[in-house]
């Protein structure tokens, strides 16, 4: 057997002939000492790793901000940048969060995500099973800023089709609206669902396809949403709600733009309002660290090196994000 632990290994490259390098873009590369399932890989695929993961032994994220170091997230096999290799901004969605995987069987037309507590229903049932995976992710995609109502955090979802189909046609949605940042009053709010097609994080978001969308009513935590015809996975979706944001007392909210994500060792917030401070709590909402940022201040580093693994939630210029520490 090997031993992978002694294991010497170059990406993007032939190890003995250095000239012929890859020319395209690598992100989020793990390694396991086992064999995954098609099902975990499918399940998978939009999340970012935890050091946790069943055989998990070496993860490179690419998130050092600048070019040299290359970082492994889970062990010590850290590398190093060759061949004209540099960093760049990432467009990927991934990020951190919870996926669940459903089996439409052949003739079935729904899918109920327990754990989500969402589900979906399609316009035609499939001619074969196909696999339908719900991602949710614990914070919002930036590029939604300026939507027409109010982004609910921790709200961004992705849904993919695997099988013999590779795309299925949704006639409904009821997506949960369960979240820390849930506002008040929020069952007399009016809501609504953005959408947007494939794995884009470039395109703008819409709600061409949601029937009587920024009017929808919420029940029992879940908005449920009528499609027009062409609405196809993949296919991303965001919540919205009418009235004052759940994070302020007022209708301005300070855009705040928190990287990297996963954090290591710094954590990076920049807004375009002045910080004023810094607060992160755990998700039982227990204060961990406050930071006063200095007058008039409008980006600010974190030292978060000490903080165990995990999720929590930074409150930075009024607005909170949902932050994850992953080394």
């Amino acid at each position: 057997p090997i031993d992978l632990s002694k294991l010497v290994f170059t990406l993007g490259t032939y190890h003995y002939w250095s000239s012929r390098n890859f020319k395209g873009l690598i992100d989020e590369v793990a390694f396991y000492d086992r064999c995954l399932s098609l099902e975990e890989v499918r399940r998978d695929m939009h999340r970012t790793k935890s050091r946790n993961d069943a055989g998990l032994f070496g993860y490179f994220q690419f998130n050092e901000g600048q070019s040299g170091t290359v970082w492994d997230k889970v062990g010590s096999k850290h590398g190093q940048h060759n061949g004209g290799a540099k960093n760049i901004v990432s467009t990927a969605p991934v990020a951190a969060g919870e996926a669940e995987l459903v089996r439409v069987p052949t003739g079935s037309s729904a899918a109920s995500f327990e754990v989500l507590k969402d589900s979906c229903f399609l316009y035609q049932p499939p001619a074969d099973s196909v696999d339908l995976v719900m991602t949710r992710f614990y914070q919002v995609d930036d590029l939604a800023v300026g939507a027409p109502q109010n982004i609910l955090e921790g709200s961004w979802r992705i849904i993919n089709a695997f099988g013999e189909i590779p795309s299925v046609e949704l006639a409904e949605l009821a997506v949960s609206a369960e979240s820390k940042f849930m506002p008040t009053q929020s069952g007399s709010r009016a809501w609504g669902v953005l959408h947007r097609s494939g794995w884009s994080m470039n395109d703008p978001w819409t709600s061409a396809r949601i029937l009587e969308n920024a009017s929808l009513p919420l029940r029992e935590n879940s908005v449920r949403a009528r499609a027009d015809r062409g609405l196809l996975t993949p296919l991303q979706l965001l919540l919205t709600y009418s009235g004052t944001p759940a994070s302020v007392e007022s209708e301005c909210v300070t855009s705040v733009v928190v990287s990297p994500q996963p954090a290591a060792d710094v954590l990076y917030v920049r807004a375009d309002m002045e910080l004023g401070d810094i607060a992160l709590f755990d998700l039982s909402g227990r204060l961990i660290m406050q930071l006063a940022v200095p007058h008039p201040r409008t980006e600010q580093g974190v030292d978060v090196s000490d903080l165990p693994n995990g999720t929590y939630i930074l409150r930075a210029g009024g607005t909170y994000r949902v932050i994850t520490v992953l080394r």
